[in-house]
């Protein structure tokens, strides 16, 4: 014998339906919580998921599959505040925003932000660096074998080496693998992998293919090189700002000339004849074809650069300098007000 269930809010809002396998919905609303306590009926038991149906809109099917991927998204952040012992009080928390919907009603958004993110024709670096000596060896692990992966340097200012029209592809594994800190919102390797997921759906020809630099001082009698990826490399020293138990605050990693290690002579005598800034930089050609990534191994001193923190393996840090593209599609969160003050933080 089969039931049929007609209803409005009652069933929408988590009526359970014992053996329900078949639905019809089509109920909208544009607020996130609500669609989810609509959802409340998704939930089947184990053992029959393949009899089960369920008959939507396109509209709520989207919309459905889009606040999935943001909670999902919430909920790495909400595992990550909870390994690192913080609450929302000192974690900067975020939603994935939607054009057409809002994660909850304007009352009880009082404490949040909306923030537009699109890191066209900036300047992204880990000006904060993980503490923990796990996480800086698997990142000099996953940079070195990047650098490995792309073959004989194209460019060999010694001791820098420059690689030209490097695959997506391969910089976005780079970034999987590369763990930052989980402090500061912006930059973020999964957040900036994502954005370059966005823009190759387009697909947008400035963030087809990169180029890639291996930073290094000059070199130097009074300074030690250290062997990366085949390659002797001098080292940048930084300080840390602040004592922290759980990151390294360097501030600033990159010098200015570091943007244009891409560029031809030609190239670097008009920034100097012109006296461009490093935005002006980002809008011109080399740079405006394509990013370039750069990888800085790195000597941290304590706050009094008396001494270099020992470390298993040398702190490697990047940096990415970002076109100006007038077509980059930006990613939109709602966030809370301790995000909010984390990404004022990094433009300090």
């Amino acid at each position: 014998m089969w039931s049929i269930a007609i209803g409005g809010d009652k069933l929408s809002r988590g009526l359970t339906l014992e053996g329900l396998t078949v639905s019809y919905f089509t109920r909208s609303t544009s607020l996130y919580d609500t669609l989810m306590q609509m959802g409340r009926w998704f939930g089947y038991r184990n053992g029959f998921e393949d009899l089960c149906r369920i008959y939507t809109t396109p509209e709520l099917f989207r919309w459905y599959r889009h606040i999935s991927t943001a909670f999902e998204s919430l909920r790495e952040e909400f595992i990550e505040m909870s390994r690192l012992q913080l609450t929302p009080m000192d974690f900067g928390l975020r939603v994935e925003d939607h054009p057409d919907m809002m994660v909850t009603s304007v009352m009880k958004m009082r404490a949040a932000d909306n923030m537009r993110l699109n890191y066209q024709g900036t300047l992204t670096e880990t000006s904060t660096l993980p503490a923990s000596d796990t996480i800086l060896k698997s990142n000099f692990e996953v940079a070195e074998n990047f650098i490995l992966s792309l073959g004989e340097a194209d460019a060999d200012f010694r001791p820098k080496k420059v690689w030209f029209n490097i695959p997506v592809a391969q910089i976005q594994e780079f970034l999987k693998g590369y763990q930052t800190y989980k402090g500061l919102p912006t930059v973020n390797s999964a957040r900036i992998n994502k954005y370059i997921d966005i823009q190759r759906t387009k697909p947008l020809p400035e963030f087809m293919e990169w180029n890639v630099a291996l930073i290094s001082l000059n070199e130097s009698t009074d300074l030690e090189p250290v062997s990366f990826a085949g390659f002797s490399i001098y080292p940048h020293s930084r300080s840390v700002k602040e004592e922290r138990t759980n990151s390294l605050f360097i501030k600033r990693m990159i010098d200015r000339k570091d943007e244009i290690e891409d560029f031809n002579p030609v190239e670097r005598k008009a920034v100097e004849n012109n006296n461009l800034s490093n935005i002006e930089i980002r809008s011109i050609s080399p740079r405006k074809q394509r990013p370039l990534l750069m990888i800085y191994v790195l000597n941290i001193t304590d706050k009094t650069k008396s001494e270099n923190i020992p470390f298993e393996k040398q702190p490697v840090g990047f940096a990415i300098s970002w076109p100006v593209s007038e077509t980059a599609v930006p990613m939109n969160y709602v966030i809370n007000s301790v995000y909010a003050e984390l990404e004022l933080s990094e433009d300090d």
